[in-house]
Protein backbone atom coordinates (compact mmCIF):
# COMPACT_ATOMS: atom_id res chain seq x y z
CA UNK A 1 0.00 0.00 0.00
CA UNK A 2 2.39 2.42 0.94
CA UNK A 3 4.42 1.21 -2.19
CA UNK A 4 1.63 2.18 -4.10
CA UNK A 5 0.59 5.42 -2.70
CA UNK A 6 4.37 7.22 -3.14
CA UNK A 7 4.39 6.58 -6.47
CA UNK A 8 1.46 8.79 -6.96
CA UNK A 9 2.60 11.86 -9.20
CA UNK A 10 3.03 15.08 -6.70
CA UNK A 11 1.00 17.53 -9.44
CA UNK A 12 -2.22 18.07 -8.50
CA UNK A 13 -5.32 20.37 -8.59
CA UNK A 14 -8.58 20.77 -8.09
CA UNK A 15 -11.51 23.22 -6.67
CA UNK A 16 -13.93 22.11 -3.96
CA UNK A 17 -16.26 19.39 -4.13
CA UNK A 18 -13.73 18.43 -7.71
CA UNK A 19 -11.77 16.11 -5.59
CA UNK A 20 -7.94 16.09 -6.40
CA UNK A 21 -6.38 14.39 -9.03
CA UNK A 22 -3.12 13.47 -9.30
CA UNK A 23 -2.31 11.52 -12.73
CA UNK A 24 -4.20 8.79 -12.85
CA UNK A 25 -5.26 9.12 -9.06
CA UNK A 26 -8.21 10.80 -7.33
CA UNK A 27 -7.74 12.32 -3.40
CA UNK A 28 -10.91 13.22 -1.44
CA UNK A 29 -9.79 14.92 1.84
CA UNK A 30 -13.45 15.44 3.82
CA UNK A 31 -13.78 16.97 7.07
CA UNK A 32 -16.79 15.76 9.82
CA UNK A 33 -17.41 18.19 12.67
CA UNK A 34 -20.05 17.33 14.82
CA UNK A 35 -21.92 18.24 18.40
CA UNK A 36 -22.95 15.02 20.16
CA UNK A 37 -25.58 15.19 23.55
CA UNK A 38 -25.73 11.45 25.17
CA UNK A 39 -28.59 10.78 27.96
CA UNK A 40 -26.30 8.26 29.54
CA UNK A 41 -22.42 8.53 28.81
CA UNK A 42 -21.41 5.64 31.69
CA UNK A 43 -24.26 3.29 30.36
CA UNK A 44 -25.75 3.25 33.71
CA UNK A 45 -29.06 1.82 33.85
CA UNK A 46 -30.40 3.22 37.38
CA UNK A 47 -27.99 6.54 37.81
CA UNK A 48 -27.86 7.74 33.92
CA UNK A 49 -25.16 10.56 33.59
CA UNK A 50 -26.25 13.12 30.34
CA UNK A 51 -22.77 14.80 28.30
CA UNK A 52 -22.24 16.57 25.23
CA UNK A 53 -19.12 15.95 23.15
CA UNK A 54 -17.69 17.66 19.91
CA UNK A 55 -16.62 14.60 17.49
CA UNK A 56 -13.81 15.87 14.94
CA UNK A 57 -13.42 13.55 12.16
CA UNK A 58 -10.73 14.43 9.21
CA UNK A 59 -10.20 11.78 6.50
CA UNK A 60 -9.10 11.06 3.15
CA UNK A 61 -10.11 8.87 0.18
CA UNK A 62 -7.69 7.48 -2.24
CA UNK A 63 -8.68 5.65 -5.43
CA UNK A 64 -6.11 4.74 -8.47
CA UNK A 65 -6.66 2.25 -11.15
CA UNK A 66 -4.37 1.41 -13.83
CA UNK A 67 -3.47 -1.24 -15.99
CA UNK A 68 -1.23 -3.31 -13.83
CA UNK A 69 -1.98 -2.10 -10.22
CA UNK A 70 -5.67 -0.39 -8.46
CA UNK A 71 -5.68 0.76 -4.96
CA UNK A 72 -8.59 2.21 -2.71
CA UNK A 73 -7.60 3.33 0.48
CA UNK A 74 -10.14 5.80 3.21
CA UNK A 75 -8.76 6.71 6.53
CA UNK A 76 -10.23 8.63 9.58
CA UNK A 77 -8.75 10.02 12.43
CA UNK A 78 -11.18 11.07 15.77
CA UNK A 79 -11.28 13.42 17.88
CA UNK A 80 -13.91 13.79 20.59
CA UNK A 81 -14.10 16.06 23.74
CA UNK A 82 -17.12 16.77 26.36
CA UNK A 83 -17.40 20.29 27.16
CA UNK A 84 -18.34 18.96 31.11
CA UNK A 85 -14.59 19.01 32.69
CA UNK A 86 -15.97 16.53 34.90
CA UNK A 87 -16.21 14.05 32.13
CA UNK A 88 -12.75 14.26 30.79
CA UNK A 89 -12.22 10.38 31.44
CA UNK A 90 -14.39 9.90 28.10
CA UNK A 91 -12.42 12.64 26.11
CA UNK A 92 -10.12 10.58 23.24
CA UNK A 93 -7.96 12.10 20.75
CA UNK A 94 -6.23 8.65 19.23
CA UNK A 95 -9.30 6.55 17.71
CA UNK A 96 -8.52 6.14 14.11
CA UNK A 97 -9.62 3.85 10.86
CA UNK A 98 -7.73 2.67 7.63
CA UNK A 99 -9.35 0.37 5.55
CA UNK A 100 -7.74 -0.31 2.20
CA UNK A 101 -6.19 -3.08 -0.72
CA UNK A 102 -3.98 -2.96 -3.52
CA UNK A 103 -4.86 -5.36 -6.40
CA UNK A 104 -1.50 -5.75 -8.86
CA UNK A 105 -2.20 -6.80 -12.04
CA UNK A 106 -5.96 -7.40 -12.03
CA UNK A 107 -6.55 -7.58 -15.49
CA UNK A 108 -4.25 -10.33 -16.04
CA UNK A 109 -4.65 -13.99 -15.16
CA UNK A 110 -2.36 -13.75 -12.02
CA UNK A 111 -2.55 -11.32 -9.95
CA UNK A 112 -1.62 -10.09 -6.20
CA UNK A 113 -4.49 -8.79 -3.97
CA UNK A 114 -3.66 -7.37 -0.19
CA UNK A 115 -6.04 -6.19 1.96
CA UNK A 116 -5.37 -4.35 5.21
CA UNK A 117 -8.55 -3.06 8.21
CA UNK A 118 -6.93 -1.12 10.63
CA UNK A 119 -9.39 0.03 13.32
CA UNK A 120 -8.54 1.60 17.09
CA UNK A 121 -12.09 2.70 18.60
CA UNK A 122 -13.31 3.23 22.24
CA UNK A 123 -16.67 2.82 24.23
CA UNK A 124 -17.60 3.90 27.77
CA UNK A 125 -17.72 1.82 30.59
CA UNK A 126 -19.65 2.58 33.43
CA UNK A 127 -16.06 3.18 35.45
CA UNK A 128 -17.23 6.88 35.91
CA UNK A 129 -14.86 7.44 38.84
CA UNK A 130 -11.33 6.76 37.11
CA UNK A 131 -8.82 8.73 35.21
CA UNK A 132 -10.13 6.76 31.69
CA UNK A 133 -13.55 5.53 31.53
CA UNK A 134 -12.75 3.91 28.41
CA UNK A 135 -12.97 0.39 26.87
CA UNK A 136 -10.28 0.65 23.98
CA UNK A 137 -10.18 -2.21 21.16
CA UNK A 138 -6.99 -1.94 18.13
CA UNK A 139 -7.55 -4.57 15.47
CA UNK A 140 -5.56 -5.27 12.60
CA UNK A 141 -6.58 -7.66 10.01
CA UNK A 142 -4.33 -8.30 7.13
CA UNK A 143 -5.08 -10.32 3.94
CA UNK A 144 -2.68 -11.41 1.35
CA UNK A 145 -4.05 -13.60 -1.65
CA UNK A 146 -2.68 -14.81 -4.69
CA UNK A 147 -5.08 -14.19 -7.61
CA UNK A 148 -5.85 -16.33 -10.69
CA UNK A 149 -8.44 -15.04 -13.31
CA UNK A 150 -8.94 -18.03 -15.81
CA UNK A 151 -11.87 -16.60 -17.89
CA UNK A 152 -13.37 -13.21 -17.50
CA UNK A 153 -16.19 -14.19 -15.54
CA UNK A 154 -14.34 -16.27 -12.51
CA UNK A 155 -11.57 -15.39 -9.95
CA UNK A 156 -10.33 -17.69 -7.50
CA UNK A 157 -7.95 -16.08 -4.69
CA UNK A 158 -5.87 -18.45 -2.58
CA UNK A 159 -3.57 -16.89 0.35
CA UNK A 160 -3.12 -16.01 3.94
CA UNK A 161 -4.56 -13.69 7.09
CA UNK A 162 -2.68 -12.27 10.12
CA UNK A 163 -4.77 -10.29 12.97
CA UNK A 164 -3.77 -8.70 16.05
CA UNK A 165 -6.03 -7.75 18.73
CA UNK A 166 -5.53 -5.53 21.84
CA UNK A 167 -7.94 -4.67 24.99
CA UNK A 168 -7.07 -2.33 27.23
CA UNK A 169 -9.68 -1.32 30.15
CA UNK A 170 -10.06 0.95 32.72
CA UNK A 171 -8.19 0.14 35.58
CA UNK A 172 -10.85 -0.06 38.01
CA UNK A 173 -12.41 -3.04 35.65
CA UNK A 174 -8.80 -5.30 35.74
CA UNK A 175 -7.42 -6.53 38.72
CA UNK A 176 -4.15 -5.85 37.83
CA UNK A 177 -4.56 -2.12 37.82
CA UNK A 178 -2.69 -2.41 34.79
CA UNK A 179 -5.18 -1.01 31.33
CA UNK A 180 -3.35 -3.74 29.45
CA UNK A 181 -5.92 -6.16 29.66
CA UNK A 182 -5.01 -8.58 26.96
CA UNK A 183 -4.42 -9.25 23.38
CA UNK A 184 -3.91 -11.88 20.91
CA UNK A 185 -2.47 -12.94 17.54
CA UNK A 186 -5.14 -14.48 14.88
CA UNK A 187 -3.50 -15.94 11.70
CA UNK A 188 -4.66 -19.11 8.94
CA UNK A 189 -5.06 -19.57 4.95
CA UNK A 190 -8.14 -18.29 3.63
CA UNK A 191 -10.13 -18.76 -0.07
CA UNK A 192 -12.04 -16.86 -2.16
CA UNK A 193 -13.88 -17.52 -5.10
CA UNK A 194 -15.87 -15.29 -7.86
CA UNK A 195 -17.67 -16.10 -10.98
CA UNK A 196 -19.88 -13.30 -12.08
CA UNK A 197 -22.85 -15.07 -14.78
CA UNK A 198 -24.14 -11.56 -14.91
CA UNK A 199 -22.94 -8.17 -15.23
CA UNK A 200 -23.68 -7.28 -11.66
CA UNK A 201 -24.09 -10.73 -10.05
CA UNK A 202 -21.99 -13.19 -8.35
CA UNK A 203 -21.75 -16.38 -6.76
CA UNK A 204 -19.01 -16.16 -4.02
CA UNK A 205 -17.52 -18.59 -1.82
CA UNK A 206 -15.33 -17.59 1.24
CA UNK A 207 -13.55 -19.78 3.40
CA UNK A 208 -10.98 -19.10 6.23
CA UNK A 209 -9.39 -21.17 8.92
CA UNK A 210 -8.17 -19.17 11.95
CA UNK A 211 -6.34 -20.07 15.16
CA UNK A 212 -5.37 -18.05 17.02
CA UNK A 213 -3.13 -17.23 20.42
CA UNK A 214 -3.55 -15.18 23.45
CA UNK A 215 -0.84 -13.77 25.63
CA UNK A 216 -3.06 -14.41 28.86
CA UNK A 217 -5.00 -17.40 29.64
CA UNK A 218 -5.36 -16.96 32.76
CA UNK A 219 -7.01 -13.36 33.28
CA UNK A 220 -6.97 -12.29 37.12
CA UNK A 221 -10.72 -11.19 37.17
CA UNK A 222 -12.39 -8.45 39.59
CA UNK A 223 -15.79 -9.58 40.67
CA UNK A 224 -18.42 -8.49 37.90
CA UNK A 225 -16.66 -5.56 36.55
CA UNK A 226 -14.76 -7.74 33.83
CA UNK A 227 -17.84 -9.47 32.75
CA UNK A 228 -21.07 -8.02 34.12
CA UNK A 229 -21.53 -11.53 35.84
CA UNK A 230 -21.30 -11.86 39.26
CA UNK A 231 -19.26 -15.05 40.72
CA UNK A 232 -16.83 -15.90 37.90
CA UNK A 233 -14.20 -16.17 41.05
CA UNK A 234 -11.11 -14.64 41.11
CA UNK A 235 -9.80 -16.02 37.72
CA UNK A 236 -10.65 -16.35 34.08
CA UNK A 237 -9.75 -18.50 31.87
CA UNK A 238 -8.98 -17.35 27.89
CA UNK A 239 -8.53 -20.54 25.55
CA UNK A 240 -6.48 -20.56 22.41
CA UNK A 241 -7.95 -22.23 19.57
CA UNK A 242 -8.98 -22.10 16.56
CA UNK A 243 -12.33 -21.42 13.92
CA UNK A 244 -13.55 -21.87 10.38
CA UNK A 245 -16.05 -20.45 8.10
CA UNK A 246 -17.34 -21.51 5.21
CA UNK A 247 -20.28 -18.79 3.23
CA UNK A 248 -21.24 -19.68 -0.36
CA UNK A 249 -24.19 -17.93 -2.16
CA UNK A 250 -25.52 -15.25 -4.57
CA UNK A 251 -24.60 -11.52 -4.37
CA UNK A 252 -25.26 -8.47 -6.57
CA UNK A 253 -27.73 -6.61 -8.31
CA UNK A 254 -30.92 -8.90 -9.93
CA UNK A 255 -32.83 -6.25 -11.32
CA UNK A 256 -32.46 -2.38 -11.39
CA UNK A 257 -34.52 -2.09 -8.45
CA UNK A 258 -33.49 -5.21 -6.83
CA UNK A 259 -30.19 -6.37 -4.86
CA UNK A 260 -29.95 -9.45 -3.04
CA UNK A 261 -27.61 -11.32 -0.97
CA UNK A 262 -28.08 -14.66 0.04
CA UNK A 263 -25.30 -16.72 1.64
CA UNK A 264 -25.33 -19.05 3.63
CA UNK A 265 -22.45 -21.45 5.40
CA UNK A 266 -21.44 -23.36 8.43
CA UNK A 267 -18.01 -22.72 11.40
CA UNK A 268 -16.98 -24.44 14.56
CA UNK A 269 -14.76 -22.92 17.10
CA UNK A 270 -12.52 -25.32 19.50
CA UNK A 271 -10.90 -24.25 22.07
CA UNK A 272 -8.28 -25.36 24.14
CA UNK A 273 -8.93 -25.56 27.49
CA UNK A 274 -5.45 -27.29 28.01
CA UNK A 275 -4.00 -23.52 27.10
CA UNK A 276 -5.83 -22.61 30.40
CA UNK A 277 -4.47 -25.11 32.93
CA UNK A 278 -0.38 -24.39 31.45
CA UNK A 279 -1.69 -20.95 32.34
CA UNK A 280 -3.09 -21.64 36.06
CA UNK A 281 -0.13 -23.89 36.82
CA UNK A 282 2.65 -21.59 35.34
CA UNK A 283 0.76 -19.04 38.13
CA UNK A 284 1.53 -21.34 40.74
CA UNK A 285 -2.27 -22.62 40.55
CA UNK A 286 -2.60 -26.43 41.78
CA UNK A 287 -5.56 -28.74 40.62
CA UNK A 288 -7.16 -28.11 43.84
CA UNK A 289 -8.69 -24.61 42.57
CA UNK A 290 -12.19 -24.43 41.23
CA UNK A 291 -10.67 -21.43 39.13
CA UNK A 292 -8.89 -24.11 36.93
CA UNK A 293 -11.65 -26.60 36.59
CA UNK A 294 -12.51 -27.53 33.20
CA UNK A 295 -16.29 -27.86 34.27
CA UNK A 296 -16.34 -23.96 34.70
CA UNK A 297 -17.07 -23.34 30.94
CA UNK A 298 -13.51 -22.06 29.51
CA UNK A 299 -13.03 -25.49 26.88
CA UNK A 300 -16.89 -24.76 25.76
CA UNK A 301 -16.90 -25.03 21.58
CA UNK A 302 -19.42 -23.96 18.96
CA UNK A 303 -20.16 -27.10 17.69
CA UNK A 304 -23.25 -28.65 16.34
CA UNK A 305 -25.68 -27.57 13.46
CA UNK A 306 -27.81 -24.88 15.54
CA UNK A 307 -25.06 -22.89 16.35
CA UNK A 308 -23.22 -23.47 13.21
CA UNK A 309 -24.94 -22.64 10.90
CA UNK A 310 -24.27 -19.31 9.52
CA UNK A 311 -26.61 -16.84 7.46
CA UNK A 312 -26.30 -13.52 5.77
CA UNK A 313 -29.37 -12.86 3.66
CA UNK A 314 -29.99 -8.75 2.64
CA UNK A 315 -32.41 -7.42 0.16
CA UNK A 316 -32.22 -3.85 -1.10
CA UNK A 317 -35.83 -2.55 -2.49
CA UNK A 318 -35.82 0.64 -4.91
CA UNK A 319 -39.81 1.74 -4.90
CA UNK A 320 -38.83 4.50 -7.17
CA UNK A 321 -36.06 7.25 -8.24
CA UNK A 322 -36.31 8.35 -4.67
CA UNK A 323 -37.06 5.37 -2.19
CA UNK A 324 -35.00 2.44 -1.18
CA UNK A 325 -36.21 -0.14 1.47
CA UNK A 326 -33.90 -2.76 3.25
CA UNK A 327 -34.20 -5.67 5.01
CA UNK A 328 -31.61 -7.91 6.19
CA UNK A 329 -30.68 -10.69 8.78
CA UNK A 330 -27.43 -11.89 9.77
CA UNK A 331 -26.39 -15.10 12.18
CA UNK A 332 -22.59 -15.48 12.82
CA UNK A 333 -19.91 -15.77 15.86
CA UNK A 334 -17.54 -14.16 17.11
CA UNK A 335 -14.05 -14.54 19.39
CA UNK A 336 -14.47 -12.80 23.05
CA UNK A 337 -12.13 -11.25 25.07
CA UNK A 338 -13.82 -11.63 28.84
CA UNK A 339 -15.30 -15.30 27.78
CA UNK A 340 -14.96 -17.63 24.56
CA UNK A 341 -17.30 -16.96 21.88
CA UNK A 342 -20.50 -14.59 21.24
CA UNK A 343 -23.04 -16.42 18.88
CA UNK A 344 -25.96 -13.81 17.69
CA UNK A 345 -28.59 -12.92 15.26
CA UNK A 346 -29.17 -9.61 13.93
CA UNK A 347 -31.86 -8.27 12.06
CA UNK A 348 -32.57 -4.96 10.93
CA UNK A 349 -34.95 -2.93 8.40
CA UNK A 350 -33.64 0.60 6.55
CA UNK A 351 -35.79 2.93 4.78
CA UNK A 352 -34.11 6.00 3.04
CA UNK A 353 -35.22 8.28 0.61
CA UNK A 354 -34.82 12.00 -1.15
CA UNK A 355 -37.12 14.39 -0.12
CA UNK A 356 -36.73 16.87 -2.72
CA UNK A 357 -33.18 17.36 -4.39
CA UNK A 358 -30.97 18.10 -1.42
CA UNK A 359 -32.65 16.66 1.47
CA UNK A 360 -31.88 12.89 2.17
CA UNK A 361 -33.51 10.99 5.10
CA UNK A 362 -33.04 7.43 6.36
CA UNK A 363 -34.39 5.95 9.18
CA UNK A 364 -32.92 2.16 10.44
CA UNK A 365 -34.43 -0.32 13.24
CA UNK A 366 -32.02 -3.23 14.41
CA UNK A 367 -32.36 -5.73 16.76
CA UNK A 368 -29.71 -8.66 18.00
CA UNK A 369 -29.78 -11.56 20.10
CA UNK A 370 -26.50 -12.42 21.50
CA UNK A 371 -25.54 -15.24 23.65
CA UNK A 372 -22.27 -15.71 25.31
CA UNK A 373 -20.78 -18.62 26.30
CA UNK A 374 -17.72 -20.33 28.21
CA UNK A 375 -16.81 -19.13 31.59
CA UNK A 376 -18.87 -16.03 31.29
CA UNK A 377 -22.52 -17.04 30.36
CA UNK A 378 -25.17 -15.10 29.36
CA UNK A 379 -27.61 -13.86 26.86
CA UNK A 380 -28.25 -10.08 25.96
CA UNK A 381 -30.43 -8.48 23.70
CA UNK A 382 -29.74 -4.97 21.69
CA UNK A 383 -31.59 -2.50 20.15
CA UNK A 384 -31.11 0.22 18.15
CA UNK A 385 -33.29 2.79 16.47
CA UNK A 386 -31.84 5.48 14.48
CA UNK A 387 -32.85 8.66 11.87
CA UNK A 388 -30.59 10.94 10.43
CA UNK A 389 -31.01 13.69 7.72
CA UNK A 390 -28.45 15.53 4.80
CA UNK A 391 -29.05 18.74 3.55
CA UNK A 392 -26.63 19.35 0.70
CA UNK A 393 -25.41 22.93 1.15
CA UNK A 394 -23.68 22.08 -2.56
CA UNK A 395 -20.84 19.95 -4.56
CA UNK A 396 -18.69 20.09 -1.46
CA UNK A 397 -20.36 20.75 1.89
CA UNK A 398 -24.01 19.12 3.72
CA UNK A 399 -25.42 19.51 6.90
CA UNK A 400 -26.41 16.86 9.13
CA UNK A 401 -28.22 15.69 12.06
CA UNK A 402 -30.34 12.88 13.73
CA UNK A 403 -30.60 10.88 17.14
CA UNK A 404 -30.08 7.32 17.90
CA UNK A 405 -31.60 5.06 20.78
CA UNK A 406 -29.47 2.18 22.38
CA UNK A 407 -30.81 -0.51 24.75
CA UNK A 408 -29.18 -3.23 26.42
CA UNK A 409 -31.43 -5.67 28.58
CA UNK A 410 -30.13 -8.54 30.09
CA UNK A 411 -32.70 -12.24 29.44
CA UNK A 412 -31.17 -13.43 32.31
CA UNK A 413 -31.36 -10.51 34.99
CA UNK A 414 -28.40 -9.41 35.34
CA UNK A 415 -28.77 -5.56 36.33
CA UNK A 416 -25.14 -4.70 35.50
CA UNK A 417 -25.13 -5.15 31.99
CA UNK A 418 -28.59 -3.62 31.19
CA UNK A 419 -28.35 0.61 30.26
CA UNK A 420 -30.26 2.86 27.38
CA UNK A 421 -28.64 5.77 25.99
CA UNK A 422 -30.06 8.21 23.38
CA UNK A 423 -27.62 10.22 21.29
CA UNK A 424 -28.91 13.30 19.48
CA UNK A 425 -26.30 15.04 17.24
CA UNK A 426 -25.52 17.55 14.14
CA UNK A 427 -22.92 18.60 12.37
CA UNK A 428 -21.41 19.06 8.87
CA UNK A 429 -19.40 16.99 6.05
CA UNK A 430 -17.01 19.09 3.53
CA UNK A 431 -15.14 17.40 0.91
CA UNK A 432 -12.56 18.72 -0.97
Amino acid sequence: MVGALVALPTTASAAPGDQIRAGDAVVSPTLDVATSYRTNVYRHEETPTPGTAIVIRPGVKIELEGDSVKVEADAGYYLRKYTDPSLSNLDRYSDMEFGGGVSLFPNGQFGLELDEDFVIKSRSSESSSTDSALIVHTSNLSRVLAAYHPGGSLSIGLGGLFGYDDYDLPASLNAYLDPNYNSKTTYGPALDLKWRFFPRTAFVLDASWRAFDWDDNFVLASGDNVSGVEDVGDYLGIADGTTYQVMTGLRGRFTDRVVLHMLLGYGQANYDEASVLEAAAAAGIDGSSSDIDVSEGFGTDLTGFGQGLLATLQIGWALDDEEVFSLGYEKNFVDSYFTNFVHYHYGFMRYESMLGSKLAAEVEAGYRLEGFFGEVTRSDQVVRVSGQANYSLGRWLSLTAGARWDRRASLDGIATVEYDDVNVFAGFVAEY
